[in-house]
């Protein structure tokens, strides 16, 4: 579900980033379809924004300089051959100390999982969602890596 880092980022910023808890995301039911929740989400993130190098440091708790709040607008799994999941997130960025929201976005994005990926229904469902999840988390770098650049310091 993490993406890989991509060697085209800019430099990373000296502040530090706190991934709030998620929200909007479901718990898996083993006995139907899977499902992206809080928890894995949230790790997700935070390893995409360790690896992608953008901050001195991304954190798990909120004594950081900016705090993310992901949240899963809508997560739907489209059966099929071609198992298609379509992920819905927003996220929003706020300075820590004043409060002050920096940057929001919204990104969709869509995944197909062929049966290359597997050929159990369930096994190909997931792979479409951690798919979708991690076209999602890229996008989110890329777009927040432009944002990192225009972020002035605002504690001196």
């Amino acid at each position: 579900m993490v993406p890989e880092a991509s060697e085209s980022l800019p430099a990373g910023s000296e502040k530090t980033i706190a991934i709030i808890r998620a929200q909007g995301g479901e718990d898996t039911n083993p006995f139907i379809a899977p499902s992206l929740g809080d928890v894995g989400f949230r790790k997700a993130l935070h390893l995409a924004l360790e690896r992608a190098g953008l901050f001195r440091a991304a954190l798990l708790d909120q004594n950081a300089d900016y705090l993310l709040y992901p949240e899963v607008i809508t997560q739907e799994l489209i059966p099929g051959l071609k198992m298609t999941a379509v992920l819905d997130a927003r996220y929003r960025l706020i300075e820590a100390w004043s409060k002050k929201k920096l940057w929001e976005d919204r990104i969709l994005t869509v995944y197909d999982a062929d049966l290359g990926e597997g050929l159990y229904g369930l096994t190909r469902a997931r792979a479409a969602l951690e798919g979708a999840a991690r076209k999602n988390l890229k996008e989110l770098v890329k777009r927040l890596a432009k944002r990192v650049e225009t972020l002035s310091d605002r504690r001196e």
